[in-house]
């Protein structure tokens, strides 16, 4: 079965047109952005016309490895997320979400962006922190139940800080649960988004295809 546009709810295709007039004003995605340009969007990723609110109660903190993190500590803890957040792993910040996770028990991740920092520094520093939260749970926050997560490139870097944890160090059921947010786990592409074309929304195949690159530099397809 095809899905077309014609399948999608109205308020969707509103948002998809808004969208894209909006982004014909912005500067093209996909390529190593201008230091300006990376200073505006790892404050305010998604283009929208004010940054991300910044908490007062937020802590930032460098933990094992050296690595910053955000973290938010509730009154109540039941349970600790550790959150990657997303930005195609070039944009983004451990603070830009501090009005969705301050009521939560939080350790957020500032790992290392590309184009500067590419592969492995981010998947490095996000290993490293789930160590130290796995390592610290207990007497940091008083509990040892841990959730990680995260949206988009946070999503995948979710799922490769997993497979680190089990491969390179034996820690399996850690966390109890893995909060995924549409990620991408194929960077090879796959083969619909390949056919999705040019169209300028949040993401299409111009966009995957060079945040990829941004994020893995001269490594490509393996045969």
């Amino acid at each position: 079965m095809t899905i077309t546009d014609e399948d999608c709810l109205p308020e969707t295709l509103g948002f998809n047109e808004q969208f894209e007039a909006a982004a014909a004003s912005r500067p093209a995605r996909g390529q190593a952005p201008s230091a300006a340009t990376l200073a505006l969007l790892r404050r305010n990723r998604l283009g929208g016309d004010t940054p991300p609110v910044r908490l007062p109660h937020g802590q930032d903190r460098v933990v094992e490895g050296a690595v910053k993190v955000r973290v938010f500590v509730p009154d109540h803890v039941d349970g600790v997320y550790l959150h990657i957040h997303g930005g195609g792993w070039a944009f983004g910040s451990a603070d830009g979400q501090d009005e969705r996770l301050w009521r939560l028990a939080v350790v957020s991740v500032d790992y290392r962006l590309a184009p500067e920092h590419p592969f492995p520094a981010g998947p490095d520093d996000c290993e490293a922190a789930a160590r130290w939260l796995v390592k610290h749970a207990a007497a940091e926050f008083g509990t040892d139940r841990l959730l990680i997560g995260g949206e988009s490139a946070g999503a995948h870097l979710s799922v490769v800080t997993l497979l680190r944890l089990r491969h390179r160090h034996g820690i399996t059921g850690a966390f109890r649960a893995a909060h995924l947010l549409f990620g991408p786990y194929d960077l090879s592409m796959t083969p619909s988004q390949r056919r999705f074309g040019p169209r300028q929304l949040l993401s299409n195949a111009d966009t995957l295809r060079g945040g990829y690159e941004l994020f893995t530099p001269g490594m490509g397809e393996q045969p």
